[in-house]
């Protein structure tokens, strides 16, 4: 399946989800987050998971985010990650455990901020957007020091 295919697959799999276990107005949106896979919003009554690993992850660990955030909203507010919540998601058919493993799953990276004395220092989604400069821990000693000063570079 292309990217588009598996996003439309989501999106139908979500509402068809939605429609069997939840009750009111509750809908489904994609996210463009990159460090969460999946969120249930209470207030607004929204099941999401995230575009961004469309391609990245898996449909079934996609399908299964879906469900995870369904358990949620099945569960309550307060239920958090605990017994009701697990329960939730034995009835529905979800694994009832954390899915997002940044180690394991993962979108890429597109910036890194580098030393030019060490090297790369670490990786980045987006592009920095703050104008403060800043230094090499491990070059300066902790303090800033405008010869070690890091730049973004795009991967």
């Amino acid at each position: 399946m292309t990217n588009t295919e598996v996003a439309r697959h989501i999106e139908a799999f979500a509402a068809a989800k939605i429609a069997e276990h939840l009750t009111g107005d509750w809908t489904y949106s994609w996210l463009k987050t990159k460090r969460t896979m999946g969120l249930c919003n209470y207030r607004t009554k929204m099941i999401s998971a995230s575009r961004v690993y469309v391609g990245v992850a898996s449909v079934e660990q996609l399908e299964n985010t879906v469900l995870h955030e369904i358990a949620h909203a099945i569960a309550g507010f307060e239920a958090a990650h605990g017994p009701a919540w697990e329960r939730a998601c034995v009835e529905i058919g979800a694994e009832p455990k954390r899915l997002f493993d940044a180690s394991t799953i993962s979108p890429p990276y597109t910036w890194c901020m580098s030393c030019k004395v060490c090297g790369p220092q670490r990786k980045l989604f987006a592009k920095p957007r703050s104008k403060r400069s800043e230094s090499c821990v491990n070059c300066s000693g902790g303090r800033y020091n405008p010869e070690f000063k890091l730049t973004a570079e795009r991967l």
